[in-house]
């Protein structure tokens, strides 16, 4: 295909700002992207993160400070990537400013980049809050040596899941249920990709079924960076069902994807 002209990039750029200041003006959005996760890192760890508890994680004894702190972060990632993104989709489609943006001479790859971005943005400062305060509060230690796969796991994670969120919305109608499944989607996730409880303590069947989900490659992704001992901590088997996830959901959203309010289809 062409190459993306710099105005594209600009526009995507733009996008993207417009979306940052919409997250921040919004309140309810604000509680439950941004102020939960951190609730949940300081009360999970407040209540079984005791001096020397353990967990079981890929076959042995872990930090549990260290489990929470990386499913956590997880869950923040698939909370604003694929939660948030799909409920400001569905409300701006349905209030038609959707209908508008397509009546512009903005491309829909700009358009699409600029969602990209926005979860980019929102989910990498979510991360690095949640770390910061798990390294300075809960003692839990994060190798120089891994940086570059907490990286690509966090990328690889943000373009997925917000590719599933822009493939979903268009089986979603409403507004109320967007809000409804967005967020019941992510937490049930969490509970079944390891992102609440260590995937050890599941029964056999639900792991395997887990590992297919969206959310389990990047929760496992963070777990080794956070845990690893030694080498680079990418797990290579987590990105490629990453990738393949967001290239599938992608495929499937340019094709879909719906920029009419429902009742005007």
């Amino acid at each position: 295909g062409r190459p993306i002209p710099v105005n594209d990039i600009a526009l995507a750029g733009r996008q993207g700002l417009y979306n940052l200041q919409g997250y921040m003006r919004n309140p309810r959005t604000l509680i439950f992207a941004a102020a939960m996760p951190v609730g949940f890192l300081i009360l999970f760890n407040s209540v079984f993160g005791k001096a020397g508890a353990t967990t079981m994680l890929f076959g042995g004894p872990v930090p549990i400070t260290s489990f929470y702190a990386a499913g956590i972060a997880a869950y923040a990632v698939a909370f604003n990537s694929f939660s948030a993104l799909l409920i400001g989709l569905v409300t701006e489609r349905e209030a038609g400013r959707l209908k508008r943006y397509r009546g512009t001479p903005m491309p829909p790859s700009a358009f699409f980049a600029g969602q990209l971005l926005y979860s980019m943005v929102i989910s990498s400062v979510l991360v690095v809050a949640l770390l910061v305060i798990a390294i300075l509060g809960y003692g839990v230690h994060i190798r120089a040596a891994a940086l570059p796969a907490l990286i690509v796991d966090v990328i690889l994670g943000v373009f997925s899941l917000s590719a599933v969120a822009i493939a979903v919305s268009a089986w979603v109608t409403t507004t109320d249920m967007a809000s409804s499944v967005g967020p019941f989607a992510v937490v049930a996730l969490g509970f079944v990709s390891g992102a609440f409880l260590p995937l050890d303590l599941l029964p056999d069947v639900l792991r395997q079924v887990a590992q297919f989900f969206p959310l389990a490659p990047l929760t496992q992704g963070v777990e080794e960076v956070l845990v690893a001992s030694s080498g680079s901590a990418f797990r290579l088997d987590s990105l490629l069902v990453s990738a393949a996830w967001g290239l599938v959901a992608l495929f499937v959203a340019l094709r879909t994807f719906n920029w009419m309010p429902t009742h005007a289809r």
